[in-house]
């Protein structure tokens, strides 16, 4: 029941849910990563949300969220990278969360970001958010072991 009701709304988040997904998806986030500082609203230098791992001041991790349509992501991605090129904050990692379901669209850019500018991203699209287990946080296939593509 929960995975339905978040995949409804999922499909109807707009821009003017922009705010509440971001929020939404930190908060999805945090059992993987509990140190994750959130940042987000409108010029935030790409970053909803960063995490450093050690005291340098090195961004380890940026996630970044969105609610724009599926044919919008890759564009989405290389403007938030080359964002953080700009102001020297490229992290070893970008997560992209979306509303939007991605499935295997954005492989090709997830080699053209990894090549070129030596970032891993990450995607968790609808599917990933509807797929997790609500009671425990993580993703239904990793809890029991299987391959997952989405997380």
């Amino acid at each position: 029941m929960t995975q339905t009701r978040i995949d409804s709304a999922l499909r109807i988040s707009g821009e003017e849910q922009s705010a509440i997904f971001e929020r939404f998806a930190n908060a999805f986030l945090l059992p993987d990563y509990p140190e994750l500082k959130a940042l987000g609203g409108k010029h935030d230098a790409g970053m909803d949300a960063r995490l450093h791992f050690d005291d340098s001041d090195s961004l380890q991790l940026v996630v970044q969220s969105c609610v724009s349509p599926a044919d919008k992501a890759r564009t989405k991605i290389l403007a938030t990278v080359a964002k953080l090129a700009t102001t020297g904050r490229e992290p070893r990692t970008l997560i992209y969360c979306t509303s939007a379901s991605i499935g295997l669209r954005l492989d090709d850019t997830k080699k053209e970001v990894r090549t070129q500018h030596g970032i891993h991203l990450e995607v968790c699209d609808r599917q990933w958010f509807v797929g997790l287990d609500h009671r425990s946080g993580q993703p239904v296939l990793m809890r029991t072991g299987a391959t997952c593509l989405y997380a």
